[in-house]
């Protein structure tokens, strides 16, 4: 190999490419701080979208479009994308909470993980009976500041 590649893909392929980049980029950097970034990944997504400008001879316009059309994509495509996994999630996190693993004792480490498999799976069936209907918080002083706040 030379250290290039080079692909002959059609202009809708091009524009998936696009999407993929966007996305892929977005969730890996979307959350982080500035300093935490994924540089490489920025530079790849300006290098590909760069290209398709310049393809172009409405670049301005394109340009702008461009960054309008693939934020509307993740609107479309990460709030599923969250949808999908927020049970999942959430049940990993409560097991974890509720049964954490001591690391530190290697003949419990087994056994401890078993039991957050079982307690994740429960709280999956759970949610995926009931959704959050069951889910209940004990945060002190919360109910005291919601009853002030309605009296006023």
């Amino acid at each position: 190999m030379n250290g290039k590649n080079v692909i002959t893909v059609t202009d809708k392929e091009f524009d998936l490419l696009i999407q993929t980049l966007f996305l892929g980029n977005w969730v890996i950097n979307s959350c982080r701080p500035q300093e935490q970034l994924f540089e490489e990944y920025d530079i790849l997504f300006d290098k590909i979208t760069g290209a398709y400008e310049k393809s172009r001879p409405d670049s301005q316009k394109v340009k702008k479009d461009i960054d309008k059309y693939l934020y509307s994509l993740t609107e479309k495509h990460m709030d599923f994308y969250h949808d999908a996994i927020f049970f999942d999630l959430l049940s990993k996190k409560l097991a974890a909470y509720k049964f954490p693993i001591n690391f530190n004792d290697a003949d419990a480490l087994l056994k401890a993980h078993k039991i957050q498999q079982i307690a994740k799976r429960a709280y999956e069936k759970e949610f995926a009976e009931n959704g959050l209907a069951n889910l209940e918080f004990n945060i002190p002083g919360l109910k005291e500041q919601l009853e002030a706040a309605n009296k006023t």
